[in-house]
């Protein structure tokens, strides 16, 4: 059984879909004062923000206190990741034309977690990796470097990995795993959470610009 053909009625003239009844809608709007842009602006903006909090809220399972993350979501640790989202939204054009006004979120520094990818020592020939033991609480280093620590040695375990180990005492803690690289999984779902936001902006724009052209 074939589907219903949606239709989109907005002043007396019916479209297929909602992106031709929006794009119906602002040119209308460029022949009309320009007194909207601000709104849609705003919109955007919070819309946006919509998508920076879906993230937060998906990723905000505290630390597990081990070196491997088994969930398909990534564990908050410092929060510093989530916060370049949010920092990175920039909505432009509030004070010309509707059609001027554009909106922009990026990952920050969490790209990796989004496209998924290998990543390899840049300076030196292993990634230093903290173990538990060289973390806080939440899962953030003690130190920058692995070089911040004193006594410490380097000795390959019984699987075979090296591991920079220090002595306490009588005492030898594993700080460091060292790696040539790692992969990383694409758990972060900025894209997704983006796509999701979109038809629910677009409602919003099409209860404003039907508010202020009085259709």
């Amino acid at each position: 059984m074939s589907e219903e053909p949606i239709t989109v009625l907005v002043g007396g003239n019916s479209f297929s879909d909602l992106d031709e009844a929006v794009d119906w809608i602002v040119k209308e709007l460029d022949a009309s004062p320009n007194r909207v842009a601000r709104k849609v602006s705003d919109a955007m903006r919070r819309s946006l923000q919509r998508v920076a909090g879906a993230l937060e809220d998906a990723h905000s399972t505290p630390w597990n206190g081990d070196v491997v993350n088994p969930r398909d979501t990534l564990q908050r640790r410092s929060g510093e990741g989530l916060k370049s989202i949010r920092d990175s939204i920039h909505v432009t054009g509030s004070g010309g034309s509707v059609e001027n006004v554009k909106g922009s979120i990026s990952t920050g520094t969490m790209t990796i977690h989004e496209t998924g990818g290998t990543i390899t020592a840049k300076s030196g020939k292993y990634l230093t990796i903290p173990l538990p033991a060289a973390c806080d609480s939440r899962g953030v280093p003690l130190r920058r470097s692995a070089r911040d620590w004193d006594r410490t040695f380097v000795q390959r375990s019984r699987r075979g990995n090296l591991i920079i180990f220090q002595r306490q005492g009588r005492k030898l803690v594993p700080l460091y795993l060292l790696k040539p690289s790692v992969y990383i999984r694409p758990r972060l779902g900025l894209e997704r959470a983006y796509m999701n936001e979109m038809p629910y902006f677009q409602e919003r724009l099409l209860d404003l610009f039907v508010k202020e052209l009085k259709l």
